[in-house]
């Protein structure tokens, strides 16, 4: 009798202490978002993925009307840009 007063709090201590190491870094998010990145200044900065559709032109974003265009590109170290149907930029929320 006197050990199943003992077992029940140290199994409520031993889950206690796992939680506590399963929760600790709640900050990051569990689902990555998809990226694409772009060009500024020599330096490649991720931006939501773009849906550039087709061939012939380069895909490109713009922050503001009449802004500068970066090409688009699907991983951190491509060469090449994503290709798209059409040559407008699309104009996005940095």
């Amino acid at each position: 009798m006197k050990t199943k007063k003992i077992f029940l709090p140290v199994l409520v201590l031993l889950g206690t202490i796992a939680m506590a190491f399963n929760t600790g870094n709640s900050k990051v998010s569990p689902i990555q978002q998809p990226k694409d990145f772009i060009e500024v200044g020599g330096v490649r900065q991720p931006i939501a993925e773009q849906e550039c559709q087709g061939e012939g032109f380069t895909c490109k974003v713009k922050f503001e009307e009449g802004g500068t265009e970066y090409p688009v590109y699907d991983e951190m170290n491509d060469t090449q840009p994503k290709q798209s149907g059409s040559e407008d930029a699309t104009l996005i929320n940095p």
